[in-house]
């Protein structure tokens, strides 16, 4: 008896090894792998505007290549077609996938600009189309350019950040090509100045440098220049704003450039 309950006992853990491995194996071919396999579909949600054209695009080609491929075969023919067909799908699949990484990437590259201005412009907000510069100014130093992407909870909305130093005669092309596109500049009930004096603060106060950044950041804000841009920027260019700044607004107000001559900064959003 004693030898049968340790043969019985033995077979016992071989099924529950047997058991445990099986319930490991069908988590990882089942949950794990597809979840792994579906992730860089998922990531090109990021960009879903050039997701569903491109990909809509390399779907209708792959059909094309298909057909020319069956006919070149039986009848010799539409070589060509096939060819031309394959190259658009392969070249579509690339700039889906290839598209949300240059959107999250390349902040401070500036060859890269139209490129990810064209990403975020069609991928993310179509209606940022043709807002931010059509080309950067030759002088262009400290330049900076978020694009925010389409994955993000429910109630976000996406925008993208531009800016960078450059001369007065590149800030005076901007500030014409937003009076053309519509643009209209805004003003503040007082002057910062006024306003400091108007909070009474004391002189250990008036020397608190964040103190005085957040009283500037709530000033801005009266000129219509959005706090959440003002949060994007670095503490060099949230120093830089003062009571000059020329601030465009337009009919979409998510959209906004604003200019301070003094010390060269543009700010771009939308």
């Amino acid at each position: 008896m004693t030898e049968i309950n340790v043969t019985n006992e033995i077979n016992e853990n071989k099924k529950l090894k047997k058991s445990t491995l099986f319930l490991i194996l069908f988590f990882i071919s089942n949950i794990i792998f597809p979840c792994w396999a579906l992730l860089p579909l998922i990531v090109t949600f990021a960009t879903f505007g050039i997701t569903f054209i491109f990909g809509f695009i390399a779907f209708i080609a792959l059909v094309f290549a298909i057909v020319f491929h069956r006919k070149y075969k039986s009848k010799g023919k539409f070589k060509i077609g096939f060819t031309v067909s394959t190259i658009v799908s392969i070249c579509c699949v690339f700039i889906v996938f290839v598209s949300p990484w240059i959107c999250i990437n390349f902040e401070k590259n500036k060859l890269i600009y139209p490129i990810k201005k064209s990403v975020y412009s069609i991928g993310v907000r179509l209606d940022s189309v043709g807002h931010f510069p059509f080309l950067l100014p030759k002088e262009c130093e400290n330049y900076h350019f978020r694009t925010e992407t389409c994955i993000h909870h429910p109630d976000y909305t996406e925008c993208a950040y531009l800016s960078f130093y450059t001369n007065n005669d590149g800030i005076a092309k901007l500030e014409e090509k937003c009076r053309e596109k519509g643009g209209y500049t805004t003003e503040a009930e007082m002057t910062y100045s006024e306003y400091i004096a108007d909070l009474e603060f004391t002189e250990s106060e008036l020397n608190d440098k964040e103190l005085m950044l957040s009283y500037k950041r709530k000033y801005l804000e009266s000129l219509k220049f959005s706090l959440y841009v003002f949060d994007h920027l670095n503490k060099e260019k949230q120093n830089e704003l003062d009571e000059n700044l020329v601030v465009y607004r337009f009919k979409n107000k998510r959209h906004g450039y604003a200019f301070d001559y003094d010390s060269g900064l543009v700010v771009v959003w939308g």
